[in-house]
């Protein structure tokens, strides 16, 4: 199984069924800054989880205090078979689209 780090730069991924995609991203709910996706067909390619690392966390608990909540983010997915699919990426600002990322995906 190979891990394949999703880059906006490129946007032809070959992945081999098992093979690990993750696409890293900036988070901050508070202020706005979030992802989501889209897979065209999820029998080919399937959401896996993500994880998040936040950069203040031992802040997050405190009271009083707000927008410690930026964060690394890593979306995770997995080639489950053979084909091809599209995986759409939206990295968003207050729900509005600051830029999108296609990636069409295919499992040998």
């Amino acid at each position: 199984m190979k891990k394949i780090k999703l880059l906006p730069s490129v946007t032809d991924i070959k992945a081999e069924v098992g093979d690990e995609l993750a696409y890293v991203y900036y988070e901050h709910i508070s202020v706005g800054y979030m992802a989501d996706f889209d897979i065209e067909d999820e029998s080919v390619v399937r959401h896996k989880g993500s994880e998040t690392i936040y950069e203040q966390p031992e802040r997050m608990n405190e009271p009083g205090i707000t927008g410690a909540d930026a964060a690394q983010t890593t979306i995770y997915f997995e080639a489950m078979v053979k084909g091809t699919t599209l995986l759409i990426i939206r990295n968003l600002f207050r729900m509005d689209i600051e830029s999108e990322y296609r990636f069409r995906i295919t499992v040998y």
